[in-house]
């Protein structure tokens, strides 16, 4: 079967991987082995730092390096609890890593579009150790054919250098077929900003049917199953 898209990049949280399971649980059992509480409220308020730190990563404001340093230590000022931020950060991280949660559909979707010769890849803004991590506990690793952090690629998404970073280590000099590629995510400023960034297609994965207030993907989904007849290039694939 000829694909319309036979070279696949997918986000990796809140895209296949349950990234809000996986936090609630790290943060859970990081938290209370260090004693904060209340935990609900604590953890309320990290993820409130953390969604702004990784904002402003995107935009190119702050480093992961400041992310890791500042997201613990902020919270505990907001706590005025005498902790250590930065070891905290890292008790976290470990945490985190063996997380491996899916969301619904991504096992079958991967499994499948791997099963039809599609090249699947995970484009992902993180750190390596944890991320590299999760997919292998998740299984997804049996069908994806690589993975590309920002960290090790020295940019992150959106930019372009990210993704010239990426097409450079699969392609080498030589030119990215363009448009047999579709990137996948969840994020309108990351996902599909970076994906008309690098010049080539998206698709929007957007299970709460959120309003469109950024950048318009050329697909949109509710659940992960529509994407593999856009993938097939059929009819009324997406919208």
């Amino acid at each position: 079967m000829t694909l319309r898209y036979p070279i696949l990049f997918f986000d990796a949280d809140e895209t296949l991987l349950d990234f809000r399971r996986a936090e609630k649980e790290a943060l859970a059992q990081t938290l209370s082995a260090w004693g904060v509480a209340p935990l609900e409220d604590a953890c309320a308020r990290y993820r409130r730092i953390n969604d702004q730190l990784w904002r402003a990563f995107e935009k190119g404001e702050v480093t992961k390096e400041e992310i890791e340093s500042q997201r613990f230590a902020r919270l505990f000022a907001q706590l005025g609890f005498p902790g250590d931020g930065v070891a905290c950060n890292r008790d976290y991280l470990d945490a985190l890593g063996q997380q491996g949660f899916l969301l619904p559909g991504a096992e079958a979707l991967c499994r499948r579009l791997s099963e039809l010769g599609a090249s699947l890849y995970i484009v992902t803004n993180g750190i390596s150790r944890t991320q590299y991590s999760r997919l292998r506990l998740s299984g997804l690793d049996r069908w994806v054919e690589g993975m590309f952090v920002s960290e090790d690629c020295g940019a992150q998404k959106p930019f372009r250098q990210y993704f010239q970073a990426v097409f450079h280590r699969l392609y080498g000099d030589g030119e990215p077929p363009r448009g047999q590629m579709l990137l996948v995510g969840d994020s309108l400023t990351s996902d599909i900003q970076g994906a008309k960034n690098a010049g080539i297609a998206s698709c929007w994965f957007n299970p709460g049917g959120k309003p469109c207030t950024g950048p318009l993907p050329d697909y949109e989904v509710s659940c992960l199953e529509q994407i593999l007849p856009i993938v097939q290039g059929e009819p009324g694939g997406g919208r």
